[in-house]
């Protein structure tokens, strides 16, 4: 965080370096599943601090740093599966507990969600996560090819009378329209209907 600071051509006081490694320190909490003892709270109290301190931008950057962090653990930790619905059911769970850990981040940064971000015109916590999980886990990886290959079979089961796990195809469909951009249509929907 130090050499982040020094790069912005700011010096940060051990305040306030003290307030992002707590703020660091509970994102992968939250992203462990270990927050229940955290406290929303004083991380609220840090976070609101930092953007009145006018430290916005480096907290911004180091939230961003920790999602990313984050799930490139959660996806070197995951076992993609040859089996379409296993897969889909697979990217599912992982893009589920990811917006819940985003959603729980934001919680903890409200006052830079409205104040802050809005003024700097960046991307909401929320709106961030998505796109950080497009970059990571769809495009610098080749899970949307696997992705549309894994739906169009499970979709192509359906029309045949099998039994199929319609869920999955439907929460990975909302998944591509929810981190934006159209990948929906770009990666999905345009070979589908080709």
């Amino acid at each position: 965080m130090q050499q982040f600071a020094q790069k912005k051509g700011k010096e940060l006081s051990p305040e306030s370096l003290a307030q992002l490694g707590i703020l660091k320190d509970a994102i992968d909490k939250i992203f462990q599943t270990k927050y229940s003892n955290l406290s929303f709270e004083e991380l609220y109290r840090n976070a609101y601090t930092l953007v009145r301190d006018r430290n916005g931008d480096v907290l911004y950057e180091e939230v961003k740093k920790a999602i990313s962090r984050n799930l490139t653990t959660t996806l070197q930790q995951m076992k993609f599966f040859s089996e379409p619905n296993l897969m889909l059911a697979g990217i599912r769970d992982v893009w589920t507990k990811f917006t819940t850990y985003v959603s729980v981040t934001n919680d903890i940064l409200m006052y830079m969600d409205r104040n802050y971000i809005p003024r700097n015109h960046l991307p909401t916590i929320p709106q961030l996560g998505c796109h950080i999980f497009k970059d990571l886990a769809l495009v610098q990886t080749d899970l949307l090819e696997r992705l549309h290959k894994a739906m169009i079979s499970e979709i192509m089961r359906d029309r045949d009378g099998e039994l199929v796990e319609k869920r999955n195809v439907k929460e990975i469909a909302l998944m591509l329209c929810k981190v934006g951009d159209r990948t929906y249509e770009d990666f999905f929907e345009k070979q589908f209907l080709e």
